[in-house]
């Protein structure tokens, strides 16, 4: 693929700042993206990159609610593509990447598909073209899409949050690596991705702090375990040390991230137990609500 400089779009909203933010780094991604793929050595390949959609649909939608929250994972394994690609050569197994792309054009259709024609029609559904955005918006707006373990515990919890605190929530999901394993079975799916995914990923597609400018969350709640803290401090440029809130939970730390009013590491919620869980959430709403002066 060659090198691509894309042009901007004009921002009218927050969604269109994200697509200029992913659309000046894609083109160096996909480079490096399609060596690993060429590279038959490296039996990993890298899932597509999660990029970020806002949508009034949905239980909690960001830009209207009262307290705007966004929650981290920690990696898009697996995350796959579902739309149309006619051309068999640049549709992979587990990911949207093509490598065709010649023009800004071809990089925006790439991040937002194309679902009308040029005079605003919608197309036939079998000439649209699914974007990366659609997978986000599939998974996060659809309500007949099935959720992971971590996403249905995501959800529990801002469903509590917004019942205790009387607010209306706005939220957003993110994960802290944009780029997870594309592969499925046992060593494959699951973990941090090798350490050629994660360089690539830094060198070309560093926008997590980016992307917090640009949303500007009120609250940020890193669901990540204990094993992220270096990715953390890393991908915020965090030099503090992070804060125990209670000596009884130490998996639970308050950390300080610029332009941003309160923000917390926990534990991952998948495998753990109903009780645990909720002794972790319990704690994170009652200081959130002390710290907004909420009763």
């Amino acid at each position: 693929m060659k090198k691509i400089d894309f042009k901007l779009i004009p921002e009218i909203d927050l969604n269109d700042r994200l697509v200029n933010l992913y659309g000046s780094h894609l083109p160096a991604l996909y480079v490096e993206m399609e060596k690993i793929y060429s590279n038959n050595k490296l039996s990993i390949k890298p899932a597509a990159p999660l990029l970020l959609e806002l949508s009034d649909e949905g239980e909690f939608p960001y830009e209207s609610g009262e307290l705007k929250v966004m929650i981290f994972g920690r990696e898009n394994n697996n995350w796959n593509d579902k739309g149309n690609r006619k051309d068999p050569s640049i549709y992979t197994d587990y990911g949207t990447y093509n490598f065709h792309l010649e023009n800004s054009d071809d990089v925006l259709t790439e991040i937002r598909g194309k679902h009308a024609d040029e005079n605003g029609n919608p197309l036939p559904l079998d000439q649209e073209i699914y974007g990366l955005t659609d997978i986000y918006w599939d998974y996060c707006y659809n309500p007949k899409a099935s959720k992971t373990p971590f996403t249905k515990r995501m959800i529990q919890f801002v469903k509590e949050l917004e019942d205790k605190t009387g607010k209306k929530i706005g939220l957003v999901w993110n994960n802290l690596y944009k780029i997870g394993r594309g592969g499925e079975g046992t060593g494959n799916c699951c973990g941090f991705s090798p350490q050629y995914i994660q360089t690539v990923e830094r060198e070309t597609f560093d926008v997590v702090k980016k992307e917090i400018e640009i949303l500007r969350p009120d609250v940020i709640i890193f669901m990540t375990g204990t094993k992220a803290d270096n990715v953390i401090k890393e991908k915020l440029g965090i030099t503090d040390e992070f804060k125990t809130i209670d000596p009884e939970l130490p998996n639970l730390l308050k950390l300080r991230i610029q332009g941003v009013e309160y923000a917390v590491r926990t534990i991952h919620p998948s495998r753990k137990s109903n009780e645990e869980f909720s002794r972790y959430s319990n704690t994170i709403i009652n200081d959130i609500k002390r710290h907004f002066k909420i009763k």
